[in-house]
């Protein structure tokens, strides 16, 4: 593009850089971090493990194994100061490695045993005279926060390198679950590494080895936000349900539905439920179901049959996969959906 935006980006083409060994599978998910002495692309494959590929170079600059018993690779994260990099499995495990040393220094597994579906990393804040994150609606950590989408249709903060029990999760539920007891705040449970590299994992295996298909609920697919010093917090979820959820740290009366409700479905309830246990804190959102045509007030009728003046549509047909923001141009964030759909939101 031009100096003055008045020229539109142009691809003239593509050319193959890498090729990936299809003995190791598909690569599962893919990562790219700067520092002062190198550029890194890092990438995980179905059965080779974790790669880092140093762009000045043609030979990799390392390579990890992933332990079989940890399930297949499901997303991956960098961390902020580019020391230490996390992976999320199939088995609701998350593995951290240190890219300095190439060694596994700390796996945790998730309390809903659910495959991890995104991760994000940023960096802790400094606290106020009450011991919170200042102005970031959030307590502090000691290194930086951990935002993870698993489990059923939920997504939660977590402080590093503490882990334990979450900071602040945000989950979806139906209204007519509202009346049932509140399920416990997620936690990440240390996983005991093996004294040799290429030890087993007993708990995982065993984990493994008992796993059973269960029925899928709603789940996060995907997740954006920013952690701010100034009272304006937030994330943005998407998954299944095909909504988009603006959470935001400070109330939940300034959470809303981006998109995801049919025709003539009531608002969502947002709440923040007392806890009977732990220090984090909950924000839930409550979804009514759509009304039959019989239960329905006849002045509603005309927007559940669709008459009138049509817009263009924005819910979703099925899953929303991902979600970004652009701030040139204009900020913009834009969300792609499993039947090839990509929206620009303003």
């Amino acid at each position: 593009p031009s100096h003055h935006g008045s020229a539109g980006l142009s691809v003239s083409g593509c050319s193959l850089v890498r090729s990936v060994d299809p003995a190791e599978g598909p690569a599962l998910c893919v990562q790219h971090f700067n520092s002062d002495v190198c550029s890194v692309v890092t990438y995980v494959t179905q059965s080779g493990g974790l790669h880092g590929w140093d762009l000045r170079c043609a030979q990799e600059a390392f390579r990890l194994p992933l332990r079989p018993e940890l399930g297949r690779a499901t997303c991956m994260t960098v961390a902020p100061d580019r020391h230490w990099l996390g992976l999320g499995t199939s088995s609701g495990h998350i593995a951290v490695w240190d890219v300095r040393y190439h060694t596994l220094s700390a796996l945790w597994r998730h309390s809903s045993r659910m495959a991890i579906q995104r991760l994000a990393c940023c960096r802790s804040l400094g606290t106020n005279s009450s011991g919170e994150g200042a102005g970031a609606g959030i307590r502090a950590a000691e290194g930086e926060y951990l935002f993870v989408a698993a489990g059923s249709n939920e997504a939660a903060v977590w402080g590093l390198p503490q882990g334990g029990e979450c900071l602040k999760c945000f989950r979806t539920v139906p209204l007519d679950s509202s009346r049932d007891p509140i399920a416990p705040l997620p936690e990440l449970q240390a996983v005991p590494l093996p004294s040799h590299p290429n030890g087993l994992l007993p708990s995982a295996l065993s984990d493994l080895l008992q796993r059973r298909e269960a029925a899928r609920p709603h789940q996060v697919r995907t997740m954006l936000g920013r952690i701010s010093l100034n009272n304006s917090s937030y994330v943005v979820t998407a998954g299944t349900d095909r909504a988009i959820r603006f959470w935001d740290f400070s109330s939940p009366s300034k959470c809303f539905t981006v998109t995801g409700l049919e025709a003539a479905q009531p608002k969502p309830i947002f709440d923040a439920p007392k806890i009977p246990s732990g220090s984090g804190n909950l924000f839930m959102c409550y979804v009514p179901e759509t009304p039959s045509t019989d239960r329905l007030l006849q002045a509603h009728l005309p927007i559940k049959e669709g008459r009138g003046l049509n817009t263009a549509p924005a819910s979703f047909k099925d899953a929303v996969l991902d979600l970004k923001s652009i701030d040139l141009p204009m900020r913009l964030m834009i969300s792609c959906s499993r039947d090839g759909e990509i929206k620009l939101w303003r």
